[in-house]
């Protein structure tokens, strides 16, 4: 695929756990490490399965950004029993392994009081990603035909708009919907406020990576850090820029201190990074504006398209 295609990004969009089967998983890992080759793999996997087959194993395969449901404190799925999420992203992280973590709100659980805890105890994980995305009662599903004898889907909402974001389209006993709505962009504003942007922590990520695969025993790792290394140049343009552009007091700090750590093994950005870090600052300053006096949203034009007339 790579030969044919000319992109070693793969990315396992339909397979809801790859790791569920272990030896499919180490099967791959064999393939990629025998053949030399460097892929950039994207998939999702369950917490419990990480934890089974390592994430050293997961960077020899290649993986570089993984989907793990979390789903709340409050939930006892068993994939996430006896996990510590803190604790599976961080050695994650240690191989350049990124990760998206995913959280539910509005579970029935949930109140106004504790829903803040578990976005705290979400927060607390630093992932590079993060997904809040309300519980959301599908048709064909037992929770939906639980909700819809207990009268409390809202089908007054449009079904385009049962998408799991802004507002539920069922009845919560502690959130209305104006509630809810807020509560989940207060996940999100906080995810960006204190965690930061997530290019600067995809460039964190990726230079603990390198860090830790540099000096491995194994050829295979200290390809996939050489990989990272030549990359570093793009970062230090990045959070030269982010110095200028950051909103906050807090994230320029954390962009300042990183391209620090940064310098400290490829050194501070040369002439030519920086007058691209410039050029990235006058780019923000004009989105800026665009934001200001139209708003951000990107809406792509709609086309019509008519069959079998």
């Amino acid at each position: 695929m790579k030969r044919r295609c000319g992109n070693n990004l793969i990315t396992f969009v339909g397979d809801d756990n790859f790791l569920i089967d272990l030896d499919r998983a180490e099967e791959l890992r064999q393939c990629v490490v025998e053949s030399g080759e460097m892929f950039s793999i994207f998939l999702f996997g369950s917490a419990d399965r990480v934890v089974q087959f390592g994430a050293e194993r997961l960077a020899e395969m290649g993986v570089e950004l993984i989907w793990i449901g979390r789903e709340s404190e409050l939930s006892d799925y068993p994939k996430n029993r006896n996990v510590n999420f803190k604790e599976v992203v961080a050695d994650l992280r240690k191989y350049g392994i990124k990760t998206i973590l995913s959280s539910i709100l509005l579970l029935e659980e949930h109140t106004q009081e504790n829903i803040m805890e578990d976005i705290e105890a979400h927060l607390a994980c630093a992932p590079v990603f993060s997904q809040f995305s309300h519980y959301s009662p599908v048709p064909g599903t037992p929770l939906f035909e639980r909700l819809e004898k207990e009268s409390r889907i809202l089908h007054s909402i449009p079904l385009e708009e049962w998408h799991a974001f802004k507002q539920p389209w069922f009845v919560h006993p502690h959130f209305n919907l104006v509630e809810a709505e807020k509560i989940q962009e207060t996940a999100y504003r906080r995810d960006f406020l204190e965690l930061g942007p997530s290019y600067l922590r995809w460039a964190a990520a990726e230079l603990e990576g390198w860090r830790t695969m540099k000096g491995s025993n194994k050829p295979h790792l200290r390809r996939r850090s050489a990989n990272i290394a030549a990359r570093m140049w793009k970062y230090k343009v990045l959070l030269k820029a982010v110095e200028h552009l950051a909103p906050t007091e807090h994230i320029r700090l954390m962009a300042r201190t990183l391209l620090d750590e940064m310098g400290k093994d490829f050194g501070p950005p040369n002439p030519l990074q920086r007058c691209a870090a410039q050029g990235l600052h006058v780019s923000g300053r004009i989105r800026e504006l665009r934001t200001a006096l139209w708003g951000d949203a990107i809406q792509p034009p709609t086309k019509l398209v008519t069959y079998n007339q």
